[in-house]
C-alpha cells in the first residue's frame, strides 16, 4: 500500500494547477486574474506618431483613415479571436468601449473574416468595432506580439502602449482618457 504524504499531496496539487493553467478555458481565466492596469508612458519618453495616413476597413462599422481621427483620443488594440490573453481582456474593453464610445476612437484591430469574428462577438456579447489593415500600419504602432494596446493623445503622442492582457475598464485608465480627452 502506497502511504501518500504531503509532498505528494503538494506535488499533485501543483500539477493540477498547471494543467488548468494550460487548458484554454481556465488559461483566460487566470490570465483575466493576473491582468492588471497598463502604466502610462511619461511625456518625455512618448513617441508621435508621424504617419497618420493608414486605411482601415470596418467590418462591422465604417471604413476609417487614421488621417480622419486627428485632434481625437484614439485607443487601438491589435488582437484576434484564437489568442487567449486577447480574450482575456476583451470584458474590461468591452466595458471600457460601453463607457468612452462617445469620446474616443476605438480602433480594434484584426486580420480574421467577419464571419469568424461575428461568430465570437455573438457568442460573448460584444459590439464594439472591428477592422482590417488595408494599407501599411505606421511603424509606431507595429510589434510581433498580439494582444497589444494603443492609447494616443490629441496630439498623435503615444500615452500607452501595452503588450499584453491589462485590465482596461480600470480608474487607471479611467483617468487618462478623462484627462487626454479634457485637454485642448
Amino acid at each position: 500500500m502506497i502511504k501518500v504524504t504531503k509532498k505528494h499531496l503538494g506535488n499533485f496539487g501543483f500539477v493540477v494547477l498547471i494543467a488548468l493553467m494550460i487548458y484554454p478555458p481556465t488559461k483566460v481565466y487566470f490570465l483575466r486574474i493576473f491582468s492588471f492596469s497598463p502604466s502610462v508612458i511619461v511625456s518625455e519618453n512618448q513617441m508621435t506618431l508621424e504617419k497618420t495616413d493608414w486605411q482601415l476597413k470596418g467590418l462591422n462599422t465604417q471604413d476609417v483613415n487614421l488621417n480622419q481621427l486627428k485632434g481625437k483620443v484614439i485607443f487601438i488594440n491589435f488582437w484576434a479571436t484564437w489568442c487567449p490573453p486577447c480574450i482575456a481582456e476583451m470584458p474590461s474593453m468591452e466595458s471600457l468601449y460601453d463607457s468612452y464610445k462617445d469620446d474616443v476612437a476605438f480602433l480594434f484591430v484584426g486580420n480574421e473574416s467577419w464571419e469568424t469574428v461575428s461568430a465570437f462577438f455573438l457568442k460573448k456579447g460584444y459590439n464594439f468595432p472591428v477592422y482590417t489593415s488595408q494599407s501599411v500600419i505606421p511603424s509606431v504602432l507595429k510589434s510581433n506580439s498580439i494582444p497589444v494596446t494603443f492609447i494616443i493623445d490629441k496630439e498623435l503622442k503615444v500615452n500607452v502602449k501595452k503588450v499584453g492582457a491589462a485590465d482596461w475598464d480600470s480608474d487607471t485608465v479611467k483617468n487618462l482618457l478623462d484627462k487626454l480627452i479634457k485637454k485642448p
